[in-house]
C-alpha cells in the first residue's frame, strides 16, 4: 500500500467517528411547535470532543496567522513559500480533524444566528517565530492531554490520527523554525501563560459546550503496569518495528554527512525497546528484523509511525512515553528527513531477517 493509500484509508477509518465529535451540527432545539434561542442550550461534550475542537481551533489559528504573514512576506521569496507551506499543511489538519464545531443544524431555513454559539477562536503569533512555538506549545499539550484520556479499543483509529495531526504541526513547526532560523521549543517557552487557548471569552457567562457528567464518571481504563497477565500486542508490535529501525541503521548509512545523529538515533532506537520491555514485564527477545528501505525519509515515518501506535496502548505509562517519543521524533527527523503526512501504517516495508527475501 502506498503512504497516500495508508492515508485514505485511515481518513476513511475515523469518519464516522469524526462526524459524531466534529465539525456536524446538531438539531435546532424546539420550545413547542416554535424554534427559539430562549430554548437551546450547546451540545454537552466529552473530553475526547473537547480536545478534537480544540486541535482543530489551533489548526485553525495556525492557518489564519501562516496566511496573513505570508501575504506580507513580499520582500522574501524562502520566507513566503514557508509561510504558504505551514497554512496549506495546516488547513490540511483541520480538515482532517474534522474542522471547527458547527453545533446548530440550519433546517428549514430557520436563522441560527441569536442561539448560543462556541467561543470565538483563540488567535496565534503573527511573527514566524511566535507562531513556531505557538506550533509546539499546543502540541505538547494536546498530545498530553490525549495520553490522559481513557484507552478505548473502538476508539484507537481516533485516536492516532490525532496524535497524527499533532506530530504533523510539530514538522511543520520545525521546518518553519529552520527557514527563520529560530529555535521554536525556546520560542515556546517564552509564549505567555494565556497564548496557547484556543477560544476567547467573550462574556463571563459565555456558552459554550460542557463536559459530560456521566463520561467524567465513567471507570478509568488504561491503567496497566509491568507484570500485566495479558501483554499488550501494540506494545510488542512497536518493539519489533523499533527493533528493525535500528537494525536498518546498523547495516546501512542513511545519514551520509551526520554519523553522530546516526549512532544516537540508533542508541536511542535500542534504548526505548528495553524501556518497552521493562514495562511489559517479558525478557522474550524479539526477532531480529530489517526495513526493505535503503531511504531516510521511509526510515523516518517507519519510526514515527511506531510511536504513534503506542498511543493506543492500554498502558497509560506507554502511552505517555509514545507521546514523548513522538514529539522528540517529529522535531528531530523532520531536520534530516523529507517528511509528509504523519500517518500509521508502514508495516509493508517490513522484513525479517529469517523471512529468506519474503515479507515477514
Amino acid at each position: 500500500m502506498t503512504k497516500t493509500g495508508v492515508r485514505l484509508t485511515l481518513i476513511g477509518a475515523v469518519t464516522s467517528i469524526l462526524l459524531a465529535v466534529g465539525g456536524c451540527a446538531s438539531s435546532v432545539p424546539q420550545s413547542g411547535d416554535v424554534t427559539t434561542a430562549r430554548a437551546a442550550q450547546l451540545p454537552t461534550l466529552t473530553e475526547a470532543q473537547q480536545l478534537r475542537d480544540s486541535i482543530a481551533r489551533s489548526e485553525f489559528a495556525i492557518q489564519s496567522s501562516a496566511s496573513t504573514l505570508k501575504s506580507l512576506a513580499t520582500e522574501c521569496a524562502d520566507c513566503a513559500k514557508s509561510l504558504s507551506a505551514a497554512a496549506d499543511a495546516s488547513a490540511e489538519r483541520l480538515a482532517d480533524s474534522g474542522g471547527l464545531w458547527q453545533p446548530w443544524a440550519q433546517e428549514d431555513g430557520q436563522d441560527t444566528k441569536d442561539f448560543p454559539q462556541p467561543d470565538p477562536v483563540g488567535d496565534a503569533p503573527l511573527r514566524p517565530a511566535g507562531l513556531s512555538g505557538y506550533m509546539v506549545e499546543t502540541a505538547r499539550q494536546q498530545l498530553a492531554t490525549l495520553v490522559e484520556l481513557p484507552a478505548d479499543d473502538t476508539q484507537t483509529n481516533e485516536r492516532i490520527l490525532l496524535a497524527s495531526i499533532l506530530a504533523g504541526r510539530l514538522v511543520s513547526a520545525t521546518q518553519l523554525a529552520v527557514t527563520f532560523d529560530v529555535a521554536a521549543a525556546a520560542e515556546a517557552a517564552k509564549l505567555p501563560a494565556n497564548a496557547t487557548l484556543t477560544s476567547l471569552k467573550t462574556a463571563p457567562d459565555s456558552a459554550e459546550g460542557t463536559a459530560d457528567p456521566e463520561a467524567e464518571n465513567q471507570p478509568q481504563s488504561g491503567t496497566g503496569t509491568a507484570g500485566d497477565e495479558n501483554p499488550d500486542q501494540t506494545v510488542s508490535q512497536v518493539i519489533t518495528e523499533y527493533d528493525c529501525a535500528a537494525t536498518t541503521l546498523s547495516k546501512t548509512s542513511l545519514f551520509t554527512s551526520q554519523p553522530e545523529a546516526e549512532r544516537a538515533l540508533y542508541d536511542q532506537l535500542l534504548e526505548r525497546r528495553i524501556i518497552l520491555y521493562q514495562i511489559e514485564g517479558t525478557e522474550a527477545l524479539q526477532p531480529r528484523c530489517q526495513l526493505e528501505t535503503d531511504s531516510l525519509d521511509e526510515l523516518s515515518e517507519a519510526i514515527l509511525a511506531a510511536d504513534l501506535q503506542l498511543i493506543s496502548a492500554h498502558s497509560a505509562e506507554v502511552r505517555k512515553l509514545g507521546a514523548a517519543w513522538l514529539a522528540e521524533d517529529a522535531t528531530q527527523l523532520s531536520r534530516w528527513a523529507t517528511l509528509g503526512d504523519v500517518t500509521p501504517g508502514t508495516a509493508d516495508i517490513t522484513k525479517s531477517e529469517n523471512s529468506n527475501g519474503e515479507d515477514s
